[in-house]
């Protein structure tokens, strides 16, 4: 059984990801450690946002939390580059790289859960009723941002970690049959060294049809959805 980092961009399905492998047997997952509001949400952890400043303090935080749990779900925008690439060439951990090809799909995910305060699946669909316009140029500044950092990091691990990581993408996760969802988390877990995790638990967080929100129908309820697919029709 290996220690892993799900290092990921906003809105990629990294949380989904966490929770399933946190379903297999032995398997303890610390999700998003680095985020300011981590020692809040977990009285009894410590605030890392504030501790880790440089490459040594991030390699005892990481000794530190590894010491309880085998994986960390890690969002890429929580700490300056130089010291997450002390963090991604650190070969103790495996590393699952997990980003989204359609950017587009991810910030209005993204931006709509900042509208409702709705970070992951819920039963309250009323919160999505009364959703406000979002701006062109701050979709276009954030999946810019994405985009640079995605490529950022995976020039890193490329040219440092070559065959040592595993990409994925989120569109790659999350199909609505459950055999390839499995053969997916298979290769996932076998580079990990890991079983796969209970099919209930596949069937819970991995089948799109499961969660109440349908997101095509959620985003066209923003009030210019027909302007924005009209700006980024070239997008893919």
């Amino acid at each position: 059984m290996s220690k892993f980092i799900i290092f990921a961009h906003p809105r990629s399905g990294s949380t989904s990801l966490a929770r399933v492998l946190g379903e297999i047997k032995g398997v303890k997952m610390c999700i998003e450690p680095f985020h300011p509001s981590f020692s809040i949400w977990y009285p009894m952890e410590k605030n890392y946002h504030k501790l880790i400043t440089d490459a040594k303090s991030m390699k005892d935080a990481l000794n530190e939390i590894f010491e309880k749990y085998t994986g960390i779900k890690v969002l890429s925008y929580q700490f300056p580059e130089k010291i997450y690439f002390s963090m991604l060439s650190n070969k103790d951990y495996k590393i699952l790289f997990l980003t989204r090809k359609n950017l587009l799909d991810a910030a209005l995910s993204n931006m709509i859960a900042e509208q409702t305060k709705e970070w992951h699946r819920s039963d309250n669909l009323s919160v999505y009723d009364q959703l406000k316009p979002i701006p062109i140029t701050k979709i276009e500044e954030w999946i810019k941002c994405v985009d640079g950092t995605n490529n950022t990091h995976s020039k890193f691990l490329e040219e440092n970690r070559p065959n040592e990581y595993f990409s994925l993408y989120y569109e790659d996760l999350f199909f609505e049959d459950i055999k390839t969802n499995a053969n997916t988390l298979q290769r996932i877990c076998s580079y990990l060294n890991l079983p796969l995790p209970p099919t209930e638990s596949i069937e819970k967080y991995m089948i799109p049809a499961n969660s109440k929100i349908n997101r095509n129908e959620l985003y066209k309820k923003l009030p210019n959805y027909e302007e924005i697919v009209k700006h980024f029709s070239g997008l893919g």
